[in-house]
């Protein structure tokens, strides 16, 4: 894939001038609008037309880079995922913070988010995916590969915090990473319907807390 022209834009929105040529200017300008409104609306309801008038462009400036709008939809997709992978990374390598202090960061980083944009924008692949659920190849593919990316890295930082004792040897961290993220995409619809954060404070606080009395309990198992 070529360089990552979304991350010339500040947090999806703030559009900042980027080096390059006018062809990628013009092409984040595209990426920029196409993130917003996935964010916010289904694929199915995003026409080439609105997209090139949210970006202030003509419809050649779309067909010279994509040549379809699945092939934009495909780009959206990944370079959504690679922008929350970087978000993730730049958390979760934070050595000042404890693994869990990391996760509960990136956490409350997207709270302040969805309350910056009053709840109106959910998370690009968590609504494809709901739209996309019954479907083939590729958008499927790449959801997937999207997701699984994110619950390795969660994976990541849990095996971190189990070697720094934060949570019990035996956890599973794949599978509780599997666990983290529906919860997160669960309590992300669910705040944005009650327009309020509290669903998505109440499972992070929730999922934290079971890892945390899960450690307590092996640890008394062990001791007694």
């Amino acid at each position: 894939m070529n360089e990552l022209l979304i991350n010339n834009l500040n947090d999806f929105d703030d559009w900042v001038e980027c080096p390059g040529k006018k062809r990628d200017l013009s092409r984040a300008r595209l990426l920029r609008a196409g993130v917003q409104m996935l964010c916010e609306q289904s694929y199915a309801s995003m026409g080439v037309d609105h997209v090139l008038a949210k970006a202030g462009l003509s419809k050649g400036s779309f067909y010279h880079f994509y040549p379809s709008k699945q092939a934009f939809g495909l780009e959206l997709i990944a370079q959504y995922a690679e922008y929350c992978n970087r978000k993730l990374d730049r958390y979760f390598s934070n050595p000042a913070q404890p693994a869990l202090a990391r996760l509960q960061a990136y956490a409350d980083d997207a709270i302040a988010g969805i309350q910056k944009y009053a709840f109106r924008r959910g998370c690009l692949v968590g609504n494809l995916s709901q739209e996309f659920a019954g479907s083939v190849e590729p958008f499927h593919a790449e959801l997937n590969a999207a997701i699984q990316g994110w619950e390795d890295r969660v994976a990541g930082l849990l095996n971190h915090a189990k070697s720094a004792g934060e949570i019990s040897k035996d956890t599973d961290e794949s599978c509780v990473a599997r666990i983290f993220w529906s919860g997160w995409q669960g309590a992300l619809n669910r705040a944005r319907m009650a327009r309020q954060a509290d669903p998505f404070r109440q499972f992070i606080a929730y999922f934290m807390d079971n890892l945390k009395q899960f450690h307590e309990q092996q640890h008394k198992s062990i001791t007694t």
